[in-house]
């Protein structure tokens, strides 16, 4: 394995890294990239990837300093960025490595790629019951009301990005996201802004089915609860990617450049697998999860669509329907 370039440390300098990977779930990877640059004083501020969205733009509207590195799930906020001229380039033999649907015009590279599931309680939902897509969750509303009235948990879309950008897409692709509507609207959707809460609401049995949850938290629920499965079918499921940028005015581009590339190194990919984040390399598979085909959303010319303002509009009204009051 080759080690990362060391680089000049001021004493007085941090690198700062907002992050939507929590740091009790990023441990091996700290570890890793502290051994690495041992004189790097790294500051981890790990949040809901929209609340750190909004603290970004709190502190560049008022001038004040910036992180140095942004990594988060939610693909469409980090892309959206990149379109508004907020990413620095940053090239090197680790971002020039990536495929080409990971990485856009050296501003912005995919770390990971993970699938987005749906979470069962084995007690009220059994392997018979196909439950991937909308439109089977549609099917499932229809013929099971009373199992799954009041008692399907989801992602809050407006409080958590990533939730907002799988229901966007699931928007344009799922023929039965229609249909998923007009049903939900009458049977009460419980709104969580972060996958621990949508787990939590599986375990304690308010909830009998959950998603659309990260590959990560999914694997980390079944290992820790038998009642728990992943529900499987033959549908493709959509595959999402901690994206990470260097914002345009970060105080410390050699050092996030740094990060970066330890993130997509060799010891960084591996760091990651230890902690459960379904590196990149291994194409969304994971020994936690069963057998899925999973689909990379690619950060490239065609992200356009999900950051369209009528889309996304569309989406948060259709959506307002839903949630329990």
């Amino acid at each position: 394995m080759q080690t990362p370039r060391p680089v000049p440390h001021d004493p007085a300098a941090d690198l700062v890294v907002y992050s939507a990977a929590f740091k009790p779930f990023c441990q091996a990877l700290l570890a890793g990239f502290s051994k690495a640059y041992p004189g790097v004083n790294l500051q981890f501020v790990d949040g809901v990837s929209t609340d750190l969205h909004t603290h970004y733009w709190g502190l560049h509207q008022r001038g004040e300093g910036l992180p140095d590195v942004i990594w988060s799930s939610a693909m469409d906020l980090q892309m959206d960025l990149v379109r508004l001229g907020h990413a620095r380039p940053h090239r090197s033999a680790a971002t020039q490595a990536l495929p080409h649907w990971a990485r856009y015009q050296d501003l912005a590279f995919c770390t990971t790629l993970e699938p987005l599931v749906a979470l069962r309680h084995n007690q009220y939902l059994g392997p018979s019951d196909a439950i991937s897509t909308l439109q089977q969750i549609a099917d499932l509303m229809a013929q099971r009301p009373g199992v799954l009235r009041q008692r399907m948990a989801c992602l809050d879309i407006e409080a958590n990005g990533m939730g907002f950008l799988a229901m966007l897409v699931a928007r344009a692709q799922d023929p039965g996201f229609a249909r998923f509507i007009d049903l939900a609207a009458g049977m009460g959707l419980q709104g969580h802004g972060a996958n621990p809460p949508l787990v939590q609401a599986l375990v304690s049995e308010r909830a009998v089915l959950a998603f659309p949850v990260l590959g990560a938290f999914a694997a980390r629920a079944v290992a820790a609860h038998p009642a728990l499965s992943v529900c499987t079918s033959p549908a493709a499921r959509l595959g999402v990617s901690r994206v990470a940028l260097i914002p345009k005015d970060a105080p410390h581009p050699d050092l996030a450049a740094c990060f970066v590339d330890f993130l997509l190194s060799p010891q960084g990919q591996d760091d990651m697998r230890q902690d459960g984040l379904f590196p990149w390399q291994d194409q969304g598979h994971s020994d936690g999860l069963p057998s899925l085909v999973v689909q990379p959303l690619p950060i490239d010319d065609g992200f356009g669509p999900w950051l369209d303002p009528q889309a996304r509009a569309a989406l948060r009204q259709e959506w307002a329907r839903l949630l329990l009051a």
